[in-house]
């Protein structure tokens, strides 16, 4: 009878060509699945990101129209009884892309004087764009 210590000596010749095989195959198997799913959580990243940027971009835009928005009023002209409305037709009727209207948000200075305001999509580099001019109206003169 042979001994313990002696089977195990004589079992330990190495490992054969097909048990390296096997262990490279699924190596190479392991490798390729953990940079499957790297380059899927970098992807996953870099669309969160630009979604995340975008989302905050089109918030401030948002919030900066609104506050033109709800300030929005009627343009007085001192030579005619009827003023201008706030959306009526200042340079042509707003559309879905272009609207001008006048607005008490004057955040250049302290006087209360009426500015007038444009936002419309730029045709070009299709950009939300905002315009603004402020108001020369006088008791005696109009827009």
């Amino acid at each position: 009878m042979m001994s313990i210590g002696t089977r195990i000596r004589r079992d330990d010749d190495g490992m054969s060509l097909a048990e390296l095989i096997v262990a490279g195959a699924i190596s190479v198997l392991l490798l390729t699945m953990i940079g499957a799913f790297f380059t899927g959580v970098v992807r996953g990243v870099n669309t969160s990101e630009t979604a995340d940027t975008t989302t905050r971009q089109a918030t401030t835009a948002i919030n900066t129209m609104t506050q033109y928005f709800h300030a929005a009023t009627t343009y007085p002209v001192a030579t005619s009884p009827t003023p201008i409305y706030a959306f009526g037709t200042v340079s042509g009727d707003a559309t879905a892309t272009d609207v001008t209207f006048y607005a008490y948000v004057n955040l250049v200075s302290t006087a209360a004087q009426p500015v007038k305001v444009r936002f419309f999509i730029d045709p070009t580099t299709h950009y939300l764009t905002e315009q603004l001019w402020s108001s020369t109206c006088s008791a005696t003169s109009g827009p």
